[in-house]
């Protein structure tokens, strides 16, 4: 497998991340619209602007698991159990437990910040509880889901290896509705749970399939054409949103909202989206910004809540999210940067002082 950086995919890395960051910004004002705590008033103003902020970047998580099977399945050493487990547990295994632990204590200084100093067992137990089942904070659920994903990956690979491809195409597409399906109509108290990873195996196969099947089929138009309709659904997702949004209302697939990864309209905009970069051939290298994403991902959401305690309490319900929105996401995603750049320095001083040991 090659190991030259693929442009159009390390573009779409940034852009899910970039995602990421704007649907936790806009959620404040998300939730504002019939929650009176969040911004201390029900926010009525520029109702629709906050559901498309809020919804557009609902593409980002599926695309970040096909990602990850797009070049995780792709290479064969990873079907080697010992070695591919090892690999992974320096790259995802301590980076979760390493934030997992900082989100809780963050967690628990947060609530004694909110009472004012003042302290109880649960503002301890509470946090340790949402660890517990992985969701040490609102983000890193995906990290959890993604063990189990990486604990199936080199049974997979050898599945992969002894059928045609066309076959684990066709298997990829049909775990990616049951999936869908089992997401829709089962409840999962555990993130780290591995019927819950199962649900997005789906994806996962899917992203090495579309990637192998176009990584040598690059057709700029195509690509463009395949990423607007993708983005065109999730305009009519924004529509069917803002319709129920404004009468205090999710829209749901049969109790389950729409907007979830594992939801079908979801599915069908970032697989179109995904598709349409695996086609696109660009020549531009964004492989150093696309190598910090993982950090900016996993450092993002404590600057989210900072600027969310700054506009709720220094604004509130007269914030204009057409601003504070774009705002807010160019300030986190700044900030996540440096912070990542720093953590990056620090773990190369801390390896190298270790080797001359």
């Amino acid at each position: 497998m090659s190991k030259e950086r693929e442009n159009n995919f390390d573009l779409l890395r940034i852009l899910c991340t970039v995602g990421v960051i704007l649907l936790h910004i806009s959620s404040i004002f998300m939730n504002g619209v019939t929650d009176e705590a969040s911004l201390g008033g029900l926010y009525q103003q520029y109702t629709w602007e906050v559901c498309l902020f809020y919804v557009a970047p609902r593409f980002a998580v599926p695309c970040f698991v096909m990602l990850s099977g797009a070049f995780i399945l792709a290479d064969d050493k990873n079907a080697d159990f010992g070695s591919f487990y090892k690999k992974s547990w320096k790259k995802l295994g301590i980076p979760t437990l390493i934030f997992s632990a900082g989100y809780t204590i963050f967690s628990i200084m947060k609530s004694v910040i909110y009472c004012g100093g003042a302290f109880t067992p649960d503002m301890v137990i509470g946090p340790l509880k949402y660890w517990a089942v992985g969701f040490p904070y609102y983000h890193m659920w995906y990290l959890y889901m993604l063990i189990g994903l990486y604990v199936m990956a080199p049974a997979v690979i050898l599945v992969r290896q002894h059928v045609s491809e066309k076959a684990f195409e066709l298997a990829a597409w049909g775990l990616l509705a049951v999936g869908c399906l089992s997401g829709m109509t089962s409840t999962y108290t555990f993130f780290w749970d591995f019927g819950y990873s199962f649900c997005y195996l789906g994806y996962f196969m899917l992203g090495y399939a579309l990637h192998k099947k176009f990584l040598t089929k690059k057709y700029n138009t195509h690509g463009i054409c395949m990423i607007l309709c993708g983005v065109l659904i999730e305009y009519v997702i924004a529509i069917l949103w803002y319709q129920q949004a404004v009468i205090g209302e999710q829209a749901t697939f049969w109790g389950y909202s729409i907007i979830e990864p594992l939801s079908p309209m979801t599915a069908c905009a970032a697989i179109l989206i995904f598709m349409g970069f695996a086609r696109l051939d660009i020549k531009m290298n964004f492989g150093r910004a696309a190598s910090d994403t993982f950090l900016i991902y996993l450092i993002h959401a404590a600057f989210v809540t900072v600027y969310h305690a700054g506009i709720k309490y220094y604004m509130g319900v007269d914030a204009d999210a057409r601003i504070m929105i774009p705002l807010g996401v160019v300030f986190t995603y700044a900030a996540s940067g440096v912070c990542a750049r720093v953590w990056e320095g620090m773990f190369s001083r801390i390896v190298k002082r270790k080797e001359k040991f």
